[in-house]
């Protein structure tokens, strides 16, 4: 009589049939193809020490990331330059590597008031900093689709703070928040938006008019801008180097423009003038924080 197999004959062949089955799911599972978390701000600070060493991260002016669900895909570090004192280091770090390293000079990256950030005293990451500006604004039944951030440090002080503007779908501010970098609380809230506005599709007029002033600084969709040639040409810079997303059309007829406005400015012999004046009302983004 033949011999009945045993299940202990097949066990080899089972196991090596398990185990393909185990490697296909994982391989083919939604959790191994989902797209890598995005780096917080603490971890692009990390990644710029792995990448320029560490003494570099004593020298921190400025962490700023746009357009954040919950977290930007880029985050731009402005820090001193231990070469020179006119000029700063501009790195951008995305996925966890810096893929740029710039010098400009102060002037050219018109940095907020304020010194270094004391990284023994950053306590707080931005995925903390998302989730207590999304609970102030599910406090006032605001909805936002995404937000801007900015880490700095309080004026006279290395104590970090995050400037926190939050964004509808359609650009427009929905509120400001200032949250401690150092014990998350929240130190300031401004709503440029109600439950009302949002719920007629009517936004708020814009409370203040902020220029564009670069990274770090929020820009006010509805504000009234100068309508001279230099101001025209300081906003494209600005939208295109800060990644604002201008349309190739927008930059050529807004070139135009800039070069009309100096054809007119020279020909008026040097006078300058501006059919929009612009706001005297200070912007909070760009003056010194002092706190509570």
């Amino acid at each position: 009589a033949g011999k009945i197999p045993h299940l202990s004959d097949n066990q080899p062949l089972l196991m090596k049939s398990l185990t393909a089955t185990l490697v296909a799911l994982a391989l083919f599972s939604p959790a191994t193809w989902a797209a890598p978390k995005a780096a917080t701000a603490r971890d692009a600070i990390a990644a710029l020490g792995r990448s320029k060493g560490a003494a570099l991260l004593n020298n921190i002016l400025l962490v700023s990331g746009n357009h954040g669900q919950d977290q930007p895909a880029q985050w731009r570090i402005f820090t001193n330059d231990p070469q020179s004192r006119v000029s700063v280091r501009e790195f951008v770090v995305e996925k966890g590597r810096v893929t740029s390293d710039l010098r400009l000079s102060l002037q050219e990256a018109q940095l907020p008031p304020g010194g270094v950030i004391s990284q023994r005293k950053l306590k707080i990451d931005t995925p903390e900093v998302f989730r207590i500006a999304d609970a102030a604004a599910r406090k006032e039944q605001l909805g936002f689709d995404n937000m801007d951030f900015a880490l700095r440090s309080k004026e006279l002080s290395q104590d970090p703070v995050y400037f926190v503007r939050l964004n509808d779908e359609f650009g427009r501010k929905v509120g400001e928040l200032v949250v401690s970098g150092e014990t998350g609380s929240l130190l300031r809230k401004n709503w440029a938006q109600t439950r009302q506005t949002q719920a007629t599709g009517v936004p708020a007029p814009a409370t203040r008019s902020t220029p564009d002033n670069g990274p770090g600084r929020f820009t006010d969709p509805g504000a009234r801008r100068s309508s001279t040639a230099e101001q025209t040409a300081q906003n494209l810079i600005a939208k295109a180097r800060y990644g604002f997303g201008v349309s190739k059309e927008a930059v050529g007829n807004g070139l135009q423009r800039a070069l009309s406005g100096l054809r007119d400015f020279f020909q008026r012999g040097g006078s300058s003038s501006s059919s929009a004046p612009a706001s005297s009302e200070p912007n909070p983004y760009l003056q010194p924080y002092r706190g509570q």
